[in-house]
């Protein structure tokens, strides 16, 4: 049966839902990054957010496209191929069984990067280990896509449905482009994800470093010692007194400890060395 413009405009929307809850994830995570932004663990971390996203997708897609499931895998932070979303949980079974076996239409899509189209996966030589699992999950047509994005394949997608027989061109074309504009969507999420990220690292080390500058900027005037002398001073009190460095530091700033206390001296400073107690 051919798809209705009604079908297409439905996937479209889906799309454009996943590409705006990906983007809705980047903008909250970027904003923790900002000065007035909440901490870090207060924001849904990107890989989660992208697959929880991805899962949404991929189930509402399922009855448009008019199959009976959607499996995705994608490379992991090791290039591994691993599971990243599944419509159901039949089709998760059938998901994993292909990688535990190393063998399946998904995992020769992604290492052929060409499209694999299995007509009964219950009666298909190239896949002997999945016939049972294929028929005890209610599928048996296979269409799966590689997933590209900027020349480099990310995974691959595949359509499951309970009917045999061939897959018309019209499904085919109508797959490569749902699995290239979810590639699409998902390296760029990615990309924006590592800047994010790079971002939130310099508001970590701003947090840690900031105060640390202060303390040595008001220890050097106060008491005329180098950079190196004022930090020198605070690590020294911080090992002497078993606390954290930057609880030294916090407590110089507001007052509750004094030059004095982290141990300078004036004896010493004449030959530009930093006096411990």
């Amino acid at each position: 049966m051919g798809r209705t413009a009604d079908a297409d405009r439905r996937l479209f929307q889906l799309l454009l839902d996943f590409a705006t809850t990906l983007a809705s994830q980047t903008d909250a995570r970027t904003n923790a990054a900002g000065r007035d932004g909440p901490d870090d663990h207060e924001v849904v971390d990107h890989d989660n957010g992208r697959r929880s996203a991805l899962a949404t997708l991929i189930t509402r897609s399922t009855a448009v496209l008019d199959i009976e499931g959607i499996g995705v895998m994608l490379l992991d932070g090791r290039d591994h191929l691993a599971v990243g979303a599944a419509s159901d949980a039949a089709i998760d079974r059938i998901e994993h069984a292909q990688l535990g076996f190393d063998q399946g239409p998904c995992v020769d899509a992604f290492r052929t990067d060409a499209t694999v189209t299995v007509d009964d996966l219950a009666d298909d030589e190239r896949y002997p280990q999945l016939a049972s699992l294929a028929e005890g999950q209610g599928v048996r047509g296979v269409l799966s896509i590689p997933m590209r994005a900027d020349g480099e394949v990310l995974g691959a997608m595949n359509l499951y449905r309970a009917a045999t027989g061939p897959f018309d061109d019209d499904m085919v074309q109508v797959g490569r482009l749902f699995a290239d504009t979810t590639s699409t969507h998902l390296r760029s999420a990615a990309r924006t994800a590592a800047a994010t990220e790079q971002l939130l690292g310099i508001r970590r080390a701003m947090r840690t470093h900031g105060p640390i500058e202060q303390a040595k900027g008001a220890i050097m005037h106060a008491v005329g010692l180098s950079d190196r002398q004022a930090f020198d001073l605070l690590r020294q009190h911080a090992r002497r007194s078993r606390q954290p460095l930057l609880e030294v530091v916090r407590a110089f700033l507001v007052g509750e400890l004094t030059t004095g206390d982290l141990g300078w001296t004036s004896a010493g400073a004449h030959d530009g060395q930093v006096a411990a107690e």
